[in-house]
């Protein structure tokens, strides 16, 4: 599995959206993951961190998940993501 597209929206009030969408190129049922996203200020410091449950996926199919959330800090400079493996 991979991200195939993401996207961080805020939307007022300290209040963010994200829409991912997941892609599973395996030919075997995946297991279930969880989509990792790291929020940094503009000193590349960690200020929030989510984590979002992405369910298993038929071979080839695209998984679709999205959350609103509250931000601690709403001025976050960059953020990274990653996919792992949940148990």
């Amino acid at each position: 599995m991979h991200i195939k597209s993401l996207r961080i929206k805020q939307t007022g009030d300290d209040q963010a959206k994200i829409e991912a969408t997941i892609a599973d190129e395996s030919q075997v049922l995946s297991e279930s993951h969880l989509l990792i996203l790291y929020f940094h200020d503009e000193e590349n410091r960690i200020r929030d961190r989510i984590n979002i449950r992405v369910k298993p996926a038929k071979p080839g199919a695209d998984v679709s998940v999205s959350t609103m959330f509250r931000l601690k800090n709403a001025s976050f400079f960059t953020y990274t993501a990653s996919l792992e493996k949940s148990s």
